[in-house]
């Protein structure tokens, strides 16, 4: 099933938020920054610890991370959901996108501003007081940007499930098919194996969301706990990014390659098997065990084909793989020989 183009004013809103707004904050930020250069001390202050500052710099490794962090970061994220989604913005994937994007934007924006800020007329970086304040109005300004984003974006509520598929009908490829059943002879036994990772698009914005924590980290190294976020970032991120999916006499058994988390549906739990077309953010809002459209539980790494079970009590599991088609089948004919 095919979808409509988004409307012109939705694509062309979404990347006004986006792309516009981010690029807009980091070209004043930084047009203030060069005029300011010549009232800041040499070399300024760029890290500061619980005694006030204890590091210092050339004021130009200030002023590049306002284009490279303040733009060229929130730019990579909005690519990124624009080359998954293909010619598709689902309104949800799209609020969302639009609404993290300029508020990263902004925080990340004042923060290496406002560093800049509170030293303009020092002759020395030493004299400089803390910037608690600035990291907090930089975080007030961040929510409120983000949340007159989300506002500007089409609020339009995506077309509801199909009713035989549970695939989005705003989603373009998404439906699904009954898979046919290969069938076992007596004796014979037969097992389907397949290692489904990310893209390494997604590994490289995993580790750009990562970085984020870590930059606030050496610019307000108070803020120790950033260093945390990052690590749990990057633990969860190594047991999501690939996964081992199986199809034996046990039923489908899908685990992430360092062991956890593990799904798993027995043959008798099985009421239908579907191959269908999967794209993430359009049915999923993202990669990783997600929540889709029509109430799907997901384990998506990439766009493409998939597995789609229904249980017998209603709920579904999609799980992406190369080669869906073959392992549904053989799931489908296992099945069957078990109702036998």
């Amino acid at each position: 099933m095919t979808s409509p183009r988004p409307e012109p004013r939705h694509r062309a809103r979404f990347a006004i938020v986006v792309f516009g707004v981010p690029a807009l904050l980091g070209l004043v930020a930084l047009v203030l920054a060069l005029v300011w250069l010549p009232e800041l001390p040499d070399p300024v202050a760029v890290h500061w610890g619980t005694d006030g500052v204890n590091g210092y710099g050339p004021a130009w490794v200030t002023i590049l991370l306002i284009p490279v962090l303040g733009i060229g970061l929130p730019a990579l994220l909005g690519l990124i959901a624009l080359t998954s989604a293909g010619t598709r913005l689902p309104p949800v994937s799209a609020r969302w996108t639009g609404a993290f994007v300029p508020a990263l934007s902004t925080f990340l924006v004042v923060l290496a501003t406002g560093t800049l800020a509170v030293q303009r007329g020092l002759s020395d970086a030493h004299d400089a007081g803390g910037i608690g304040g600035v990291a907090l109005v930089g975080g007030v300004a961040a929510v409120a940007v983000g949340v007159i984003a989300w506002f500007a974006l089409p609020a339009d509520p995506l077309p509801a499930p199909d009713a035989a598929t549970g695939a989005s009908a705003g989603a373009a490829g998404s439906a699904g098919s009954s898979s046919p059943a290969i069938r076992l002879g007596p004796g014979e036994r037969a097992a389907w194996t397949a290692v489904t990772s990310s893209p390494p698009l997604v590994v490289w914005l995993i580790i750009a969301v990562a970085l984020v924590p870590v930059v606030v980290f050496l610019i307000v190294p108070e803020a120790w706990s950033a260093m945390i976020v990052t690590a749990v970032i990057l633990v969860i991120a190594l047991c999501l990014l690939s996964w081992r999916v199986t199809v034996d006499a046990r039923g489908l058994h899908v685990r992430a390659l360092l062991g956890v988390p593990v799904f798993h549906v027995a043959l008798d739990e099985i009421a239908a098997v579907r191959t269908v077309q999967v794209d993430p953010l359009a049915e999923f809002g993202g990669w990783g065990i997600r929540l889709g459209t029509g109430g799907r539980l997901g384990i998506v790494t990439r766009r493409g084909p998939g597995i789609e079970v229904e249980r017998t009590n209603g709920r579904r599991l999609v799980v992406t793989a190369p080669d869906a088609a073959t392992g549904a089948a053989l799931l489908t004919g296992l099945r069957d020989a078990a109702r036998a």
